[in-house]
């Protein structure tokens, strides 16, 4: 599931929808993915547009957002206004791990899905510690995740696309 997806206009999904297709995609034993680069803006229009989230922050409804997901994958660029990077995280023990990690017959670990990425990883893009994010770069990160938790930085964006709209027609 992408959260405010570009290809439709940065839609944001409700968190009735988000919940129903977790229960869906567990039902079927489907690890539920979800593409968070813009995470704190679907938080954002959540609290504005479903019920029950008015009074809630941005980051209770983020903590409840992720809750749903078992793995989440999200470019640092947009709603962590950071130079460079990503973040690929899954539930330690959740159904993704389960059902990528490598058992033995008697149900203990064989190779754990953390592991796998990890060679997978060495052998595309070299040794995970070529590279990486700098200290002013992680710094940034920090501060980008703090600015875009707060509403009225969520607010002021959204009033400015509507303003910058307004214009336009």
């Amino acid at each position: 599931s992408t959260v405010t997806n570009n290809s439709v206009c940065g839609q944001a999904v409700s968190m009735k929808n988000i919940r129903e297709v977790s229960k869906i995609a567990h039902k079927y034993n489907i690890p539920f993915v979800m593409d968070g680069a813009r995470w704190a803006e679907n938080c954002y229009f959540i609290k504005m547009n479903e019920e029950g989230y008015a009074d809630k922050s941005i980051c209770e409804i983020a903590k409840e957002m992720f809750s749903y997901f078992d793995v989440v994958s999200a470019s640092l660029k947009k709603n962590g206004h950071a130079n460079m990077g990503g973040v690929l995280a899954f539930r330690d023990k959740g159904l993704f791990w389960q059902k990528f990690s490598e058992f033995n017959e008697d149900g203990s670990v064989k190779t754990d899905i953390g592991h796998l990425l990890k060679v997978r990883q060495i052998s595309a893009y070299g040794n995970d510690s070529y590279g990486g994010m700098s200290g002013h770069d992680i710094m940034a990160l920090c501060q980008g995740m703090y600015e875009e938790a707060r509403f009225d930085y969520q607010d002021e964006r959204v009033r400015q696309c509507q303003y910058l709209a307004d214009g336009l027609t």
